[in-house]
């Protein structure tokens, strides 16, 4: 395992969500924290998005059958003048003391998972509050405290896939019972002009 400092990435074992962590990294942006094995689209995807919140394009028609790799971003709030040495007290109070780090950072967080726009926000509010922790984490090349301040986040990110994967099955089982009736009706009003009856 790595740092911030050794410009190594972290690397999350066992998470549910394929996740990219990207945040400055030398002179330039970089992967900081990661779960096993994230696949190169997302990391593309990841360097070509500027805004605060991202998803890729998707069509709602085409949503109810494809099988493509959703892939979703949030970013937290400007993490500029947060003190490096903190406190560790519980995760979204961490205190700080003296010291303050000059260099920018920002933190932005990156998923391949089904998402909806409410989640999306909720993901992004959850991400921000544990920033300031998750900052003294990698800062301190410390683990656990990454794991802890990101596994909130995470959490939201994979029940939010499980319930939009819940709503598409829904959603496909109705539209299959309405092409069924719509089927059973031509075909009776079909028989019906044909034969007579």
């Amino acid at each position: 395992m790595g740092n911030n400092r050794s410009q190594r990435s972290v690397v999350v074992q066992g998470s549910p969500v394929e996740f990219i962590l990207v945040g400055a990294k030398g002179s330039h942006d970089g992967v900081l924290v990661s779960s096993e094995g994230p696949q190169l689209d997302l990391i593309g995807f990841a360097a070509s998005q500027l805004t605060e919140t991202y998803q890729s394009p998707r069509s709602i028609l085409l949503s109810l059958f494809d099988s493509t790799r959703h892939m979703n971003g949030v970013s937290s709030f400007s993490l500029d003048n947060l003190p490096v040495e903190m406190l560790e007290t519980k995760p979204g109070k961490a205190i700080g003391l003296e010291h303050s780090d000059e260099r920018k950072s920002g933190y932005r967080l990156y998923w391949v998972g089904l998402c909806s726009e409410s989640a999306l926000r909720e993901i992004r509010e959850v991400f921000n509050l544990y920033a300031a922790d998750l900052k003294y984490g990698i800062e301190a090349g410390d683990i656990e405290q990454i794991e802890w301040t990101l596994a909130p986040t995470l959490l939201r990110c994979s029940t939010a896939n499980a319930r939009q994967k819940r709503s598409r099955r829904i959603r496909n089982y109705f539209l299959a019972l309405f092409v069924l009736l719509y089927t059973i009706a031509l075909l009776f009003f079909l028989a019906r002009y044909l034969f007579g009856f």
